[in-house]
């Protein structure tokens, strides 16, 4: 059965809209995110961590490792994690699931973030932050001038 010319456009219109419209919400959690963990902002954190959200990431004995969203929330507004670069390299979209890249510098450590979220009650929230950190390479030093 064809879909009448009308029911076609809005069809096309909403799926073409749809995308960008979560696209930029995602980008708004991913910045609740990092813009919370550098100012504290205890009501960011809330609002876009899960309250059952998990950190995950590979421990120093090579096992799994992992942190409750709510005890990483309160310890960003204990310490807010200052001077640190954060860039969004990739976000990635399935209906109500979608995943966001990304890379964190801080003065010590490089991270890559997999930042899981979920569309729940019409709202993204991040369930889970997988990541990977290691430490920041040592600028090269420059060699001393060999003397005249």
């Amino acid at each position: 059965m064809a879909l009448s010319p009308i029911a076609s456009t809005l069809l096309a219109v909403w799926l073409s809209s749809t995308p960008n419209e979560d696209l930029a919400a995602i980008r708004a959690a991913v910045a609740d995110y990092t813009e919370g963990v550098k100012s504290g902002d205890r009501a960011r954190l809330e609002r876009t961590f899960h309250p059952e959200s998990k950190l995950l990431s590979v421990g120093p004995d090579g096992a799994l490792a992992t942190w409750a969203g709510t005890d990483y929330v309160a310890s960003a507004v204990k310490s807010p994690f200052t001077g640190r670069e954060d860039s969004v390299l990739q976000v990635d979209i399935a209906g109500s699931a979608a995943v966001a890249k990304v890379s964190v510098r801080t003065a010590k450590w490089d991270f890559i973030d997999y930042i899981s979220l979920l569309k729940l009650d019409g709202r993204w929230r991040i369930v889970a932050k997988v990541y990977h950190r290691e430490p920041r390479a040592e600028a090269p030093s420059r060699p001393t001038p060999a003397s005249p």
